[in-house]
């Protein structure tokens, strides 16, 4: 028996516990916060859409009560009466707005209050009955009044600009339908900017050629002192490392899968240096230094270095050069050229010629060189 009452008295206790949990969540939520309440009566006409007992009574958007109850007035069945308890520090007025608001989009309602003079009055009861509220009609609105006054918008946007809808439609038709008939056009595009923007498969590396020097000569005359050979010089298109190809017509374009290993005249100014060397012409070759007086200055001019497709394939190159003195006198001058046939204009057949050509010229100039001092 003492075992039974102690599991009473636990019971109990627990009971008691949970219902002073229960009571105080209850006074939290509800109008305990708010300590002394004043009661008002609220008309709404037409109806409280969104108003249930327990919804939120706000003041200038705070929170300030509750509804604690709501139902018709007997004498008019158009008109929805609420209870209201506020607490006693909210400053209502006579000329307090009153109305209903939407929680969020999906919320509940809640009862408005908004603003009233200072100088106002509050309201009173009479008789002792509760102070009377009147809810401004144009301030109770669902919010299914809302979505559909907002309906109503929109049907009538589209009503009144239905022709312009309809051509847009069209047109993005008319569009779609193009974009399906040039599916490759777009594709060969979207790869083309792929390709620019650095994206996609890498693209292979293109073969380099380089330049031989002659090794070869005829008797020469030897000669003392420096020799400087400057870069020479040339039109634009020849200032790059792409091998150029003359079509039939005249103009100029590339082999696409060769080029040089370094510009065009800086690869001829480094052979031709080489070549001087190989010839043991004259005591030292080098390039131009500021502040020195070689012996010797040789000046190029590329005049032609390419192949050409018409009248028949062949590799032509052609050197305009200048012998300058120590005193900047012009020795001697001459044009030296050199073509090679080939069968076909493709880079197989084209590169050696090429070579072949410039060999030729350097040769040439090398061996003029001895013979105009």
């Amino acid at each position: 028996m003492e075992r039974q009452a102690r599991f009473v008295l636990m019971g109990s206790f627990v009971l008691a516990f949970a219902l002073a949990i229960f009571a105080s969540v209850y006074w939290l939520h509800g109008m305990g916060r708010f300590g002394s309440t004043t009661i008002y009566t609220v008309r709404f006409e037409g109806g409280a859409p969104g108003i249930g007992i327990g919804s939120s009574v706000l003041f200038d958007g705070l929170r300030v009560g509750e509804v604690t109850n709501l139902g018709f007035n007997p004498a008019d069945p158009n008109q929805v009466v609420a209870t209201i308890a506020v607490d006693q520090r909210t400053p209502v007025r006579v000329d307090t707005q009153v109305g209903i608001d939407a929680q969020g989009l999906m919320g509940g309602g809640v009862v408005s209050l908004r603003g009233g003079a200072a100088a106002s009055p509050p309201p009173s009861g009479v008789g002792g009955a509760p102070p009377v509220l009147i809810a401004d009609p144009e301030l109770v609105q669902g919010l299914s009044e809302t979505a559909r006054q907002v309906l109503r918008r929109i049907d009538g946007i589209l009503a009144d600009n239905a022709d312009s809808l309809h051509a847009t439609l069209s047109n993005l038709q008319v569009f779609s339908e193009a974009l399906g008939r040039n599916t490759g056009h777009v594709d060969a595009i979207m790869q083309g900017l792929e390709r620019m923007t650095g994206g996609g498969p890498a693209k292979a590396p293109m073969p380099t050629y380089d330049l031989a020097a002659p090794t070869s000569f005829p008797s020469l005359k030897k000669l003392s002192g420096q020799l400087a050979v400057a870069e020479p010089t040339a039109v634009v298109m020849y200032q790059t490392q792409r091998i150029l190809l003359r079509a039939n017509d005249g103009g100029f374009t590339v082999l696409e899968k060769a080029q040089w290993s370094d510009s065009l005249t800086k690869l001829v100014q480094a052979k031709l240096i080489q070549a001087y060397e190989n010839a043991q012409l004259f005591s030292s070759v080098d390039v131009p230094v500021e502040g020195a007086a070689p012996d010797c200055r040789l000046q190029t001019d590329i005049r032609s270095f390419n192949v050409s497709a018409s009248p028949t394939p062949s590799a032509d190159v052609a050197f305009a050069a200048k012998l300058i003195s120590a005193d900047g006198k012009v020795v001697a001058e001459r044009i030296f050229q050199r073509s090679v046939p080939i069968p076909t204009t493709g880079e197989a057949d084209a590169i050696p010629a090429l070579n072949a050509a410039f060999v030729g010229v350097a040769t040439d100039l090398v061996a003029w060189t001895s013979e105009s001092f």
